[in-house]
């Protein structure tokens, strides 16, 4: 029964931390949106910036471009990144 109560419980704290989980979006073609990464409209110019406001559960979308962005990024535990979306989309 203990056992059950601690599965359910695990199951439960993953679910309830997906739910906050944010996509955060990075366009480096993108001027003139709000550059919060809610949107492809607002998306980040660079991946530190993106990088920086992931937490945990977070993926980050990056449209297709060259970020040179002048230093090593390292990547975030927990935070996914997928890329090569076409202009954004």
């Amino acid at each position: 029964m203990y056992a059950r109560l601690l599965v359910s419980l695990f199951i439960l704290v993953a679910l309830i931390s997906r739910l906050h989980a944010a996509t955060i979006f990075v366009d480096i073609n993108v001027g003139g949106g709000g550059d919060d990464g809610t949107s492809w409209g607002d998306a980040y110019n660079g991946l530190f910036e993106a990088l920086a406001a992931a937490g945990d559960g977070d993926e980050l979308w990056v449209a297709r471009g060259n970020y040179i962005e002048g230093a090593t990024i390292v990547m975030v535990d927990g935070v996914d990144m997928y890329g090569g979306f076409t202009n954004g989309m």
